[in-house]
């Protein structure tokens, strides 16, 4: 279990207060660019609830030298969990073109808010910068097989969820996916085992809860 999932029950539990508590004793700096993110979008979303405008200050704040890529992606999370995604949008691109540590991370955000748009040509554009940035990154091929997926190239997708699946075989979300991209494909024999893959995910994330 990762560190911060159990300050996330806790924010799911409406104990913000606890939680930004622990929050406050994670050093953001010692961690990866995704980890760094999670950290300070959750320390924003806790303000949000408990102080709108100390959250509202630390999100007019992100741009401060010297910039924190993944605080910026915690702002451009948090905007459109808002709803303001065109500042959303903006605030990401200006990210890409800053170019700095975890720059394929946010093009990977900004891909998935393209793709929640219904722009999925462009969200695919953000995730051929997200490969030439670092190809390694597993979300990435999440990502290209949606915006595959709905832009009708079946085949393609099916083949980045499978290498998303590689990366990440417990990720019961993906195996949906992959089972819906067989399902347009007609493999019905495919689709049920994918989504059998995601039912026993399920029951075995609820058993471990027990």
């Amino acid at each position: 279990m990762n560190e911060l999932d159990p300050i996330e029950d806790l924010i799911d539990e409406g104990r913000l207060e606890d939680a930004l508590e622990a929050l406050g004793d994670i050093p953001s700096e010692k961690r990866p660019p995704p980890q760094r993110g999670r950290l300070a979008a959750m320390i924003v979303h806790c303000l949000d609830a408990i102080d709108p405008e100390g959250a509202e200050t630390i999100l007019d704040e992100a741009f401060t030298e010297p910039i924190d890529a993944a605080y910026v992606l915690a702002l451009g999370a948090q905007l459109a969990v808002r709803g303001s995604t065109e500042r959303a949008e903006n605030v990401l691109r200006d990210l890409c073109d800053l170019n700095p540590e975890g720059v394929n991370v946010a093009w990977v955000q900004l891909a998935e808010l393209l793709i929640d748009e219904g722009r999925a040509e462009e969200g695919l554009g953000a995730i051929t910068e997200a490969e030439a940035a670092g190809p390694d990154y597993a979300p990435i091929f999440y990502e290209k097989g949606r915006a595959l997926r709905d832009l009708g190239r079946l085949e393609e997708a099916r083949t980045a969820f499978g290498t998303y699946l590689e990366a990440e075989p417990s990720d019961r979300s993906a195996w949906i996916q992959q089972g819906l991209v067989f399902s347009d494909l007609e493999e019905d024999e495919a689709a049920n085992a994918a989504f059998t893959t995601a039912a026993d995910l399920e029951g075995a994330e609820e058993d471990s809860e027990i």
